[in-house]
């Protein structure tokens, strides 16, 4: 069922056919079944649910820090990042549904991408793949500078691969609006903990071509180093 490989036909060809849709739904804890955990870091947890009206396969993200004022900006900035862009409809970034929240979490209800992190694959891909995902990878950001976004936080680990091998960004809890480098700088997230980082975002500084510092730097893990992270 298609619910159950949500990536049977091409991201690329579903956007271009018009059916490429950032559709809206509703949630409470009796409208999905948590089947496993995906991943974890300090500020969220991703677990793969089972919707059970639609039938369809989804990722939730979920916060768990209410008393925690920065971390709590992180949600609130990733809620607002992907609303915005929920309306492009683009092919490169994963469809958001719904969030939520109760008096112990915080949810975001995002598409599920059936695949692996860029990170974790790198290594099956052969030059011209590669380079195809690149290109995919700079489209996506040239899609987020178009509307005046920096990502901030361009890694392997966050681009995901899918099954059909189309590169999808993901994790948009760093993201920022350049318009915001304006106000107080210190009120940003500086503490990027991988070397595709720019040198300026370590003193709350950025610009679009904190970015393509960030390419340039998977460049060379894609290309031109034996892909150990």
């Amino acid at each position: 069922k298609e619910a159950i490989n949500p990536n049977k036909h091409s991201r690329i060809t579903n956007y271009f056919m018009a059916k490429f849709s950032a559709s809206k739904k509703s949630f409470n804890h009796n409208d999905y079944i948590q089947l496993r955990t995906l991943g974890s870091t300090d500020t969220s947890t991703v677990y793969l649910i089972f919707c059970i009206e639609s039938e369809e396969i989804m990722a939730m993200k979920s916060f768990n820090f209410f008393n925690n004022y920065e971390q709590n900006d992180i949600y609130e900035r990733e809620v607002n990042n992907y609303i915005e862009l929920s309306g492009s409809k683009f092919p490169y970034f994963p469809r958001f549904f719904q969030f939520f929240q109760n008096k112990r979490s915080k949810h975001l209800f995002i598409e599920y991408i059936d695949g692996d992190s860029l990170d974790k694959c790198i290594k099956k891909f052969n030059f011209n793949e590669k380079i195809k995902i690149l290109f995919e990878i700079m489209i996506a950001i040239q899609h987020l500078h178009n509307k005046k976004f920096v990502y901030r936080d361009l890694k392997l680990s966050n681009v995901m691969i899918d099954r059909n091998n189309i590169a999808v960004l993901i994790d948009f809890d760093r993201m920022i609006k350049y318009d915001e480098k304006e106000n107080d700088d210190t009120l940003h997230t500086c503490d990027f903990n991988h070397n595709y980082s720019a040198p300026e975002l370590g003193e709350g500084k950025f610009s679009y071509k904190s970015d393509v510092y960030s390419i340039g730097q998977m460049i060379q893990k894609m290309f031109l180093e034996n892909n150990e992270n």
